[in-house]
């Protein structure tokens, strides 16, 4: 008999269960200085409704297939009337899932993010300053969505708008997604071959080092700019005694003038970096960022201007904490996998007691010693071969993908995952559960393939993600904006290609059917955007995508490995070696302000936080 399980406990699970998980990420990546609680909050939801859906489609299916074979079954009685395909609280959980993340990618998260960038001090002023920023948008997008509205209303045979809405937001979300797929079923399974390699791992981090090293010199510049700027609004700031709300402001700005990025000049090179030439002069006539009309001498010290003044000084400011971030992320990178590729990978030193510690203390560290040698026994012994099968299954999975992609449009279906699928549902003697398990699989290899490229390009890179709590508020919220706004665009592709028979019945299905209203935006695009994905994947496999994104300007790290030609390829690998023995002869030499507690530490040696 079927097994057909409790459902509302289950679409119950599907939200409640990646809530811990999303909170543990989010905690280990938020800087917790530019991140308060309710942004948090904020964050572990849109992070946790993304894999909500993951969760939900493979149950939409099982539940729909199960429930397909309990009407075959009970349409052999005399009764004519049957069960419906599937289930009312899976179809709720769909469309709450999808409506909040739709307000949430479109409303929440980009007024969040402004909300955090914003030089105002009370929450009301950083609120209004938020809607201005967005108020562009909103006005434009809510003239084009009424203009359709009118045209569908008149001529679109009682089409409902809402379902224009969904159109539009998928259309836009599908596009995003087709684009990094293509990149990105080609780079994963390159990524893990190459973790085989580490002396391809080194050869990479030269390539990118010079590239870097430029990021932090235009970061160091660009703050330099701006402090030139405050230093000039300051001098004034006896003058503003009559006007508290402007001595605030002053007070602020000067507050994180002096400690914004102290912690980075005595830790690192960036004094180095400063030029000595007058770039407030260069720039009084010029500099229009953010319209600060602060670089003229007499201006006006108004709150609009000092919040602008405040707003920019604290986004330099992060732009070269993340600048300096990814430069000392490369430095240890490159130093562990030199240290792989030779074999001089440091053992975990001995555990030597101390006898002022307490017996729980000892305990612990004999525990953290022995996960300690299990990680060096995974570097040394197990962490190739486990490359090189991970690579091979990516690869397998990658072709099988493409291969749906490309059989998208034929009569019948010829997708390898449709068809497990269908045999597993004839296999009475499988638990519906085992048919979820399958189902999983290639949608989230297709959702990494997806994130894992949309954070390679390096446009975005003030905005990536880093790990030990150092990822600004701003960073985590751009993040989840996009995974929310392709989490259904990506399932929407994965049921195209899947032609499993009982996704054309699922709650999902009943819900993306209104991408049938606008036949450009949904069903016809929808056809011939796979084969965009496949030019997309033959582009990046010969490296043509690179390089045309090397002659277009854009910044993506293969486009600086594989845009130029082997002149420029070897001159870039002997500055890279260059660059990176300077930073590691400086952080040498930097006095640690953590030399205290280092020295009661049980190990000198450097911690390689690396796979």
């Amino acid at each position: 008999m079927t097994n057909i399980p409790d459902v509302p406990g289950a679409v119950a699970a599907s939200f409640m269960l990646p809530l811990p998980f999303c909170f543990l990420f989010a905690r280990s990546y938020a800087n917790p200085a530019s991140t308060p609680l309710p942004t948090l909050a904020v964050l572990i939801i849109s992070y946790s409704l993304t894999t909500t859906a993951c969760l939900l489609l493979p149950f939409d299916l099982s539940y729909t297939a199960a429930n397909q074979s309990a009407n075959n079954n009970y349409g052999n009685s005399t009764s004519t009337t049957s069960p419906p395909a599937y289930s009312a609280a899976i179809s709720v959980g769909w469309k709450t899932t999808f409506w909040t993340t739709f307000i949430l990618a479109w409303g929440v998260l980009p007024l969040l993010t402004d909300f955090i960038q914003s030089g105002y001090l009370t929450p009301k002023e950083k609120v209004k300053d938020a809607l201005n920023k967005n108020m562009k948008f909103y006005v434009t997008a809510g003239g084009v969505g009424l203009v359709v509205i009118i045209g569908l209303l008149i001529f679109g045979d009682g089409a409902n708008p809402f379902d224009f809405l969904m159109a539009a937001g998928n259309t836009y979300g599908l596009l995003l997604v087709v684009v990094l797929l293509g990149h990105g079923l080609v780079n994963l399974p390159r990524a893990f071959f190459a973790k085989a390699n580490p002396q391809l791992l080194v050869t990479r981090r030269y390539l990118l080092a010079s590239t870097l090293d430029s990021d932090l010199f235009e970061a160091v510049w660009s703050l330099q700019d701006i402090e030139e700027v405050v230093d000039s609004v300051l001098s004034r700031k006896s003058a503003q005694t009559h006007n508290p709300q402007a001595s605030e402001y002053l007070t602020e700005i000067q507050f994180a003038r002096e400690s914004g990025v102290a912690d980075l000049i005595s830790s690192s090179d960036i004094e180095s970096r400063r030029t000595k030439t007058d770039r407030f002069s260069l720039t009084r006539d010029s500099d229009t960022e953010g319209d600060l009309p602060l670089l003229d001498p007499g201006c006006e010290l108004t709150v609009e201007n000092l919040a602008n003044l405040n707003a920019s000084l604290k986004q330099r400011q992060m732009t070269l904490r993340q600048a300096v971030v990814c430069r000392d992320a490369l430095v240890d990178e490159v130093q562990y996998y030199e240290a792989l590729s030779s074999g001089t990978l440091p053992e975990p030193e001995p555990f030597r007691p101390n006898p002022d510690v307490n017996c729980a203390e000892i305990v612990l560290s004999r525990v953290d010693l022995f996960f300690a040698w299990i990680e060096y026994y995974w570097r040394i012994h197990l962490r190739r071969g486990a490359c090189l099968a991970f690579g091979a299954l990516a690869t397998l999975l990658s072709v099988l993908v493409l291969w749906s992609e490309l059989t998208m449009g034929f009569s019948v279906s010829l997708s390898p995952f449709g068809q497990m699928m269908a045999h597993t549902l004839h296999g009475t003697a499988r638990p519906s559960y085992f048919l979820e398990m399958i189902s999983l699989l290639p949608l989230v290899y297709i959702s990494w393939c997806v994130y894992s490229s949309l954070l390679s390009v390096r446009l975005f890179s003030k905005y990536g993600l880093k790990s030990k709590k150092r990822s600004d508020g701003p960073a985590l919220a751009f993040s989840a904006s996009y995974l929310v706004r392709m989490q259904f665009p990506l399932c929407y592709n994965y049921l195209l290609f899947l032609r499993y028979n009982a996704s054309e019945s699922s709650a999902f299905t009943a819900l993306m059917s209104n991408m049938d209203t606008i036949p450009l935006l949904g069903t016809s695009l929808s056809v011939y955007l796979p084969l965009f994905t496949v030019a997309l994947c033959a582009a990046t496999f010969f490296n043509v995508y690179a390089r045309l994104l090397a002659k277009l300007g854009i910044e993506h790290d293969d486009a600086i490995i594989y845009g130029g030609d082997a002149e420029e390829y070897e001159m870039k690998i002997r500055e890279g070696k260059a660059l990176l023995r300077k930073a590691t002869r400086t952080d040498d030499h930097q006095p640690s302000s953590n030399s205290s507690s280092s020295s009661n530490s049980n190990s000198n040696n450097r911690t390689y936080n690396k796979v």
